[in-house]
């Protein structure tokens, strides 16, 4: 892996391989660095995934990380982004929770 990262796109379907590389990469992001997990949807057909949307974070949570952004790919795979905690700006509208 390259010395310092400032994007990374991980595709996963394993609990194991997310927490294994969110420690390798909060070593590595450098600044705001764009970090994004894809991960099967619950729905799919086609794969099998052991977390989801609102499990299996706690490892890059740990690390100082957040949640900022949930895209869907396709009819399969969803990917959502995390950005360091520090550089995600709290929105004062108390019906939102964060913006970018």
């Amino acid at each position: 892996m390259a010395k310092a990262v400032h994007f990374a796109l991980v595709f996963a379907t394993q609990q194991k391989q997310v927490d294994g590389i969110s420690k390798v990469l909060a070593d590595k992001a450098q600044g705001d660095a764009l970090l994004w997990f894809a991960y099967p949807k619950g729905t799919s057909k086609n794969y099998k995934c052991d977390f989801n949307r609102d499990t299996g974070w706690n490892v890059i949570r740990r690390v100082g990380f957040d949640t900022v952004r949930a895209v869907a790919i396709d009819e399969d795979w969803s990917a959502l982004r995390f950005r360091r905690v520090e550089f995600i700006k709290r929105s004062v509208n108390k019906s939102a929770t964060k913006s970018e």
